[in-house]
């Protein structure tokens, strides 16, 4: 019993006609959920890119304070000045 209804299954799949319905079928879902998605994935995309610039610059900061304290700027929040003294 068994045994044939899988028969009947993969014989059911092994039709052309069944195939080509299928593929429409599945063709009209997958397009639409790519158009509901599309934004969301752009969004994803460009808040990555920002979120890698962000830690390049951390690193970039962080590596010259490592180095020796250097300058950095009133509006990165630093104090403006060349010596690491806050008096």
């Amino acid at each position: 019993m068994e045994l044939q209804c899988k028969m009947d299954i993969t014989e059911w799949l092994n039709n052309e006609y069944i195939q080509q319905n299928f593929r429409k079928a599945s063709s009209v879902v997958v397009s639409a959920v790519y158009n509901e998605l599309y934004v969301y994935i752009w969004f994803i995309c460009i808040y990555n890119i920002f979120l890698l610039v962000i830690v390049v610059i951390n690193l970039y900061l962080l590596i010259r304070l490592w180095r020796g304290g250097g300058y950095i700027p009133s509006w990165l929040g630093g104090s403006g000045s060349t010596n690491c003294d806050n008096s």
